[in-house]
């Protein structure tokens, strides 16, 4: 996940992805490599709007992707 997104906690990342592209990621590769007997991975959509409305204290912003990336 550390790829394509940006790590905020220990186990929560920020991924700026269309739903296409989140979708093939978790079934293609991310849910491949978890033990869903004890763990789990859980997707919240931001909107916009959601983004405008976020409070956020003691940490950088919600994570903006760059105009390019490099893998």
């Amino acid at each position: 996940m550390e790829q394509r997104c940006q790590r905020v906690q220990y186990s929560v990342f920020e991924c700026p992805l269309d739903e296409e592209t989140l979708t093939g990621l978790m079934e293609n590769r991310w849910v491949k490599v978890l033990n869903l007997s004890e763990d789990s991975l859980c997707t919240y959509p931001l909107t916009r709007t959601a983004k405008k409305q976020a409070k956020i204290y003691g940490s950088p912003p919600l994570y903006e992707p760059p105009d390019y990336l490099i893998l």
